[in-house]
């Protein structure tokens, strides 16, 4: 180490009194090096604004609405960003985000149907309820009889008595009383 004398420094009337006492200076750092005390408080830093940004960034679920929120590095706060519709699915609760394919409709909000061939949820208008009834996401339930519900809408002929509620026959490719 090296050891500079301080002393009295005269500046334009202006008198700086330093200690006479020498003092050592720190032997110096290549460009870009940093002392070892700084590199470990600089690592611990990161770690815990690493840790608050994967909390941060652990999204919610409400209902189905996914809500995003960010991690401010100034204020080293976490913070709500914007809301997300999951429409047509729902929230995931586990993973916290929308979900990205279906199963069942039950994987699929309200108004909207899983399609279990493409694994997607997708709007539905109207479905056949059962064989003899088509329930609509916007108008509730109706009745078909005497024609079955077939492709999601009811049947306005038939084909065979199979075709024809209950105490009906086809007759001329319509359902008639029997």
């Amino acid at each position: 180490m090296r050891k500079v004398a301080m002393g009295a420094i005269a500046i334009v009337g202006i008198v700086v009194v330093a200690s006479a006492q020498q003092r050592p200076i720190p032997p110096r750092q290549p460009a870009g090096a940093r002392s070892t005390q700084a590199v470990a408080q600089t690592a611990s830093t990161t770690s815990l604004n690493a840790v608050m940004r994967e909390q941060c960034y652990a999204n919610t679920c409400v209902g189905d609405v996914n809500r995003v929120h960010w991690f401010d590095p100034t204020t080293k706060e976490c913070s709500f960003w914007f809301v997300l519709p999951c429409f047509p699915y729902r929230c995931d609760a586990a993973s916290r985000a929308c979900r990205p394919s279906c199963q069942t409709d039950s994987d699929c909000t309200s108004g909207a149907t899983c399609n279990i061939l493409t694994n997607q949820c997708a709007p539905w208008g109207h479905r056949c309820k059962d064989p003899w009834g088509v329930i609509s996401s916007n108008a509730g339930e109706t009745s078909c009889v005497p024609y079955k519900c077939n492709a999601d809408a009811c049947s306005e002929s038939c084909d065979h008595d199979h075709d024809c509620y209950s105490g009906y026959a086809c007759v001329d490719h319509h359902c008639a009383k029997k």
